[in-house]
């Protein structure tokens, strides 16, 4: 499911010229998504491109059945508790790499 962003903000093109500095700096400082209203319904939404990336990133992990299937798989196990689940260290995570490793 997706999840709605905690900021939303509708401006119209006029705000958004008048402030853009602003309103872009509240994009990327507070994860604000700013819609603009325009005539028409030709409304635009503005994210940040860390936002962007993440739903790139998202799409892509989701593009496959493949993918789809084994992301599905992962987390039933994960909520099953199948496996012993375990917060790793960094420490606990660099020695397990090196094992990997050798």
């Amino acid at each position: 499911m997706l999840q709605t962003p905690n900021n939303i903000r509708a401006v119209t093109a006029r705000d958004l010229r008048n402030n853009f500095k602003k309103i872009a700096d509240d994009i990327n400082d507070y994860d604000t998504t700013v819609i603009v209203a325009r005539p028409k319904d030709k409304n635009v939404v503005i994210i940040s491109q860390k936002e962007y990336d993440s739903w790139q990133e998202t799409s892509y992990l989701l593009g496959t059945k493949a993918n789809r299937d084994a992301l599905a798989e992962a987390k039933q196990s994960f909520e099953n508790q199948d496996q012993r689940n375990k917060v790793l260290t960094p420490e606990e995570f660099e020695a397990l790499t090196k094992d990997d490793e050798a």
